[in-house]
């Protein structure tokens, strides 16, 4: 990952992101890679785009149940 390109490292850390996420077999693996990479840096340009860091991202989704629970409504 460190030697990728900026658009395919953000792409990356979602996928790990998403997995955490939705995933229940690879979960805690998706958490693991996270810690092993650590944040993620990336030069948005001039605007303030962030780069979510992505293991309190995880946890922070999850509401400490093993998957994201479905939202029963959304926004557009």
């Amino acid at each position: 990952m460190p030697t990728a390109t900026d658009d395919v490292r953000y792409t990356m850390n979602n996928f790990i992101i998403c997995v955490g996420t939705y995933v229940v077999a690879l979960g805690e693996a998706a958490i693991a890679t996270a810690r092993t990479l650590g944040k993620v840096e990336i030069d948005m340009g001039q605007t303030a785009c962030k780069v979510p860091d992505a293991e309190p991202y995880i946890t922070k989704c999850r509401r400490g149940k093993p998957v994201a629970p479905k939202r029963k409504t959304f926004r557009c």
